[in-house]
């Protein structure tokens, strides 16, 4: 195997090995989450939101129902989100929300 097919071989096992280790660490979200979130966008006239949407974007959340959804996720999560945390980087997407939820459990 010549060197740069070696290289391309190693380099797309290692991207491969961390995106699946990736994946694992990454809890779904409870279902009254979800139902929030869904909820919402519904009654914003807007879609669905799906896992690399920006939520603020979209129009599913904005800095109002951003406290709200905090409410609603330390509720069906158990964690707290002390006040500093409540920024919209932190929920910006549902990827985002289920890593921020899974580094408030551990």
């Amino acid at each position: 195997m010549s060197n740069s097919k070696f290289l391309i071989t190693h380099y797309s096992s290692l991207i491969t090995h961390y995106f699946f280790k990736e994946q694992e660490n990454i809890m779904a979200l409870p279902q009254g989450v979800v139902d929030y979130l869904n909820e919402n966008a519904q009654t914003n006239g807007v879609e669905q939101p799906k896992e690399g949407d920006d939520l603020f974007k979209l129009g599913v959340l904005d800095s109002f129902a951003l406290v709200d959804f905090v409410t609603v996720l330390e509720e069906e999560t158990g964690i707290k989100v002390p006040d500093g945390d409540v920024n919209p980087a932190n929920f910006q997407t549902i990827e985002a929300i289920e890593r921020y939820v899974a580094s408030r459990q551990s």
